[in-house]
């Protein structure tokens, strides 16, 4: 037997007041959407990638590669080239 919402229980469950944990994770998914992160994951571990083999270096790595890209919000400069308030060239040896 399934319980029907009465009109009460609707009025109720939206103005409810909402939790820390969903209040941060509703902002943090206007900043970054799991589907983007998820597509700028996925080509350095495709789906099916068994990720227990991964080692603590492997995921910095990573890491690095992504957090120094270049990014539309900052005029197309990585996050240190905006940080540093100059152009950069990162060479790394992976």
């Amino acid at each position: 037997m399934s319980h029907q919402l009465t009109f009460a229980d609707s009025e109720f469950n939206n103005k409810r007041r909402k939790t820390r944990k969903e209040i941060f994770l509703s902002r943090m998914n206007d900043l970054m959407p799991w589907d983007q992160l998820e597509a700028v994951i996925e080509p350095f571990y495709p789906k099916g990638f068994a990720i227990d083999q991964l080692t603590e270096q492997d995921i910095a790595d990573t890491q690095m590669l992504i957090n120094f890209r270049p990014r539309k919000s900052l005029n197309y400069l990585t996050p240190i080239e905006v940080l540093l308030n100059k152009r950069v060239s990162l060479i790394a040896a992976i």
